[in-house]
């Protein structure tokens, strides 16, 4: 699944609310969050990594697997790491474009079993605040919060295409986070391949990446020099060289890519975790197409 650009949670233009009952320690948004990020990453840079890594390929698997162990027991240091399987947290995520927009909701999200969603945002063309999600087979729409809540509405209309759209938006969302979250889930079921120490310093596991699109995508995972904090995820889905009829070759390019900028760590239920993500979508992009914060979080397992 693909991180979305945020439009159609926006498409209401909703002020960040607080909806969810969780204990918790309250944590402060790191920076502000309409303000885009310094640091451009360009497409000769992209390349340029990828070029020495592909240089350095040697046997380093190894290695490669006792360094994400030793990630995966940082970011959660009990002796069996659980694997996440759900979350609960408040959101706040800004989409930059000429007009920059910023939302805040609530998700309640799980894959144990079936994947289940709920949403809780602001809803001026409804009135107040709803609750929208997916139970595993319907994707359905509630009014109202607490003693005032209305009765739950299928969503399978045509008038509804726009709601069900947000709530797979979302899906797609917390599916992103459980990549960044659950380093041991990432090391058990698609350990790296190979280690890479960059000129800085900065060391860089590449392995492959089944998503639930079906397609096998390459991921490249940066941990600065001296620290155990992934600063970096890197993820790519390359089409293959093609040689037409005429022997005219198009080479090899990518044509999915996500990168993700973490900063900011903060320990959420005894994880570490990234409080700011920085999202591109697009490959050689100059700033990131968005910027999430957690501005609470819990976690489950099962």
């Amino acid at each position: 699944m693909l991180f979305c650009p945020l439009s159609l949670l926006l498409f209401q233009q909703p002020a960040p609310v607080e909806v969810l009952e969780v204990v918790d320690t309250p944590v402060e948004s790191p920076i502000d969050a309409q303000e885009p990020a310094e640091g451009a990453v360009t497409e000769a840079a992209i390349e340029a990594i990828a070029e020495v890594l592909t240089e350095n390929a040697a046997d380093t698997s190894k290695e490669a697997a006792a360094l994400m162990a030793e990630v995966a027991a940082a970011q959660y240091p009990a002796k069996k790491g659980e694997l996440v399987d759900g979350m609960n947290m408040k959101v706040e995520a800004t989409e930059y474009g000429e007009h920059p927009h910023v939302v805040g909701f609530s998700v309640m999200y799980t894959k144990f079993g079936a994947e289940q969603l709920e949403l809780i945002i602001e809803d001026p063309e409804r009135g107040g605040t709803v609750a929208k999600g997916f139970d595993g087979r319907d994707y359905w729409l509630r009014e109202g919060l607490g003693e005032g809540q209305g009765e739950a509405q299928i969503l399978s209309g045509h008038e509804f295409t726009k709601d069900r759209e947000a709530i797979d938006e979302a899906m797609d969302l917390c599916s992103d986070l459980l990549l960044l979250i659950d380093i041991h889930n990432l090391k058990r079921r698609q350990p790296p391949k190979s280690l890479t120490i960059l000129e800085n310093g900065v060391r860089v596991l590449q392995g492959e990446l089944r998503r639930p699109d079906g397609l096998i995508w390459d991921y490249s995972l940066s941990i600065p020099a001296g620290s155990l904090q992934p600063s970096a995820l890197e993820i790519r889905h390359n089409t293959a060289a093609v040689v037409d009829a005429d022997g005219v070759e198009t080479k090899a390019a990518v044509s999915l890519y996500q990168r993700f900028e973490m900063s900011y760590y903060n320990r959420f239920d005894g994880r570490n975790v990234a409080q700011m993500i920085d999202v591109w979508n697009t490959f050689g992009s100059e700033y990131p197409d968005q910027k999430i914060i957690l501005d609470r979080f819990r976690w489950t397992s099962h």
